[in-house]
């Protein structure tokens, strides 16, 4: 079962559902979405192909009609609806059944505290973008890179052989890695969600101009070095973003490193001229303010300010971030390339050199 099924959740259900090896279901609390699944079927552009799967799609009152108790949730929803979503769906969960959390964010942290943990299976995404704009319809964005699509892994750090047998399962749906280094991959993650999904939602950037842009580049770089510090802090090496931008580089560089702090731009800066064409995306987060709806800010940059001062350090870029994310949000200040202008100011008060 994919309980979410938007750009991430739905790719997944509509190429696993396609390949015709699990019973697939969809549960969403976007109801046009979910309407037009039934009525038209999921379509989704592949830029290679695009194709059109019957998926069987419930609203999320409609879970009495699931055919079977799921063994498999992979939980796609926007962080900010993890909690309802979980003890939603428990009772619909086979003996022995799993959560994937397939989400930005860190949410495997404190969905611990909602259900077992033991239920909970870790999940980075770092190659997966897409938009979904159109109830029904979803459009990937290839990146070309030769990171997986997923890395999946239990929370203790354990080798186990559900998550193996998962891994298979989703095979489908994108290259999967199986780890038992997680929080290490979910740091990773979190910190290129740093570097794009706020800055998208308060510039109107995509990933290309964000990261071509020397200034904007930087703010991201500190976003990402403060989270770096914090996995270090918790006893975390954090991966390198992207498989690209080591976490030493960023820490360091922001500490007075120059050598370390262009080594991280100069791979950040490669990265936004690889985002061009077909692989131009738009952040997730910048895709929520289109929509006019809620952002993740308090599960990315918000998460790392807050989570700072737990462990003995500050985050003031993040929590800069954070508060002029808030601001556009609600509508305080207009969304733009004039806020281009603020992330500058931010930078001038915590520039490492």
């Amino acid at each position: 079962m994919f309980l979410g099924a938007g750009a991430i959740g739905g790719t997944m259900a509509a190429l696993v559902h396609r390949a015709g090896r699990l019973r697939t279901t969809i549960v969403d609390p976007w109801f046009q979405h979910v309407d037009a699944i039934r009525r038209k079927g999921l379509f989704v552009d592949l830029v290679s192909e695009s194709f059109t799967t019957d998926v069987l799609a419930l609203h999320v009152d409609q879970l009495g009609r699931l055919p079977a108790p799921a063994d498999l949730v992979v939980l796609s929803t926007k962080a900010y609806d993890s909690e309802w979503a979980v003890r939603l769906i428990e009772p619909y969960l086979a003996d022995g059944g799993c959560i994937l959390v397939a989400q930005n964010g860190i949410t495997e942290e404190w969905l611990s505290t909602v259900t077992d943990p033991g239920r909970l299976i870790g999940c980075g995404i770092t190659n997966y973008p897409g938009e979904c704009f159109v109830p029904g319809r979803i459009k990937r964005t290839p990146l070309g890179s030769n990171e997986p699509a997923f890395t999946i892994g239990e929370l203790d750090g354990s080798r186990s052989d559900r998550v193996e047998k998962v891994a298979e399962w989703l095979t489908p749906a994108g290259d999967i890695k199986v780890t038992d280094r997680i929080w290490s991959v979910l740091w990773g993650k979190l910190a290129l969600n740093l570097m794009s999904n706020a800055l998208g939602g308060i510039t109107g950037y995509t990933t290309h101009h964000l990261w071509s842009d020397p200034d904007i580049a930087a703010v991201g770089l500190l976003c990402g070095a403060e989270a770096a510090l914090v996995a270090d802090k918790l006893g975390i090496a954090m991966d390198p973003v992207f498989g690209r931008i080591q976490a030493p580089d960023m820490r360091d560089g922001m500490l007075g490193d120059d050598q370390a702090w262009r080594r991280a731009m100069a791979e950040l800066n490669g990265m936004g001229g690889e985002r061009v064409g077909a692989s131009e995306n738009k952040p997730s987060l910048l895709q929520d303010v289109l929509k006019g709806r809620r952002t993740e800010i308090d599960y990315l940059n918000g998460y790392v300010a807050t989570k700072a001062p737990t462990v003995g350090l500050t985050a003031p870029v993040n929590a800069a971030v954070t508060d002029l994310m808030k601001e556009v949000e609600r509508g305080a200040v207009e969304r733009g390339p004039e806020r281009v202008d603020d992330l500058r100011s931010i930078l001038a008060a915590h520039r490492p050199h």
